[in-house]
């Protein structure tokens, strides 16, 4: 009897040995930012005998909310971060308000408790809510945290969605952004507390 309850014991704590530890829970931040970006965009115009194309950088400038999730996993010293957010941006040039989504996965190494340095990468889904063309863009973010205020420069990747068209003098306009590279987007964000930044 005495062998048996040893054996039984042992093999307990074999099975409560296999039991993985659990996760942490995740860490939730609000946050709220700013954003200028700049991409690149083409303008055709055909109105016989003419047919013309340009090109120029297109000015965005937007809002951003969303919320940032330190996740219970580490890549070596970094930390792993989500951030998702919804955005309303305007066009200067031609007025018009477009809405956008985001997902960032990141990197974040601590240099010091108030001050980190960031790596990533990120989709993110623009619409113009008066065309309703638009884009979809694979960027890398590249920033810093001091504090709760985060700076990111995030250069891209674009595919539009559509192209906006029109008539004009006997002809139409079509306009839509270029496909590629993008010179990207300056991001000014600030983490608004939550269970734990």
């Amino acid at each position: 009897m005495k062998r048996t309850s040893v054996v039984s014991s042992l093999f307990g704590l074999s099975l409560l040995a296999a039991v993985p530890a659990r996760a942490e829970p995740l860490r939730l931040s609000p946050t709220v930012g700013l954003a200028v970006g700049l991409r690149s965009e083409r303008l055709r115009v055909r109105s016989a005998p003419l047919d013309v194309e340009t090109s120029r950088q297109r000015l965005d400038v937007g809002l951003e909310a969303g919320l940032s999730m330190r996740l219970p996993w580490r890549l070596g010293p970094a930390e792993l971060r989500s951030q998702t957010q919804g955005a309303l941006g305007l066009l200067p040039a031609t007025g018009e308000l477009v809405l956008g989504a985001e997902q960032q996965l990141l990197t974040e190494w601590h240099l010091s408790p108030a001050f980190s340095l960031q790596l990533g990468l990120a989709g993110a889904l623009q619409l113009s809510t008066r065309s309703g063309h638009g884009l979809f863009e694979v960027g890398v973010p590249l920033g810093l945290r001091l504090g709760v205020t985060e700076l990111l420069y995030v250069p891209a990747f674009v595919l539009p969605i559509g192209a906006r068209q029109q008539a004009v003098l006997g002809g139409e306009s079509r306009q839509e952004l270029s496909p590629g590279l993008a010179p990207g987007r300056l991001v000014l964000r600030w983490r608004l507390g939550g269970s734990g930044s």
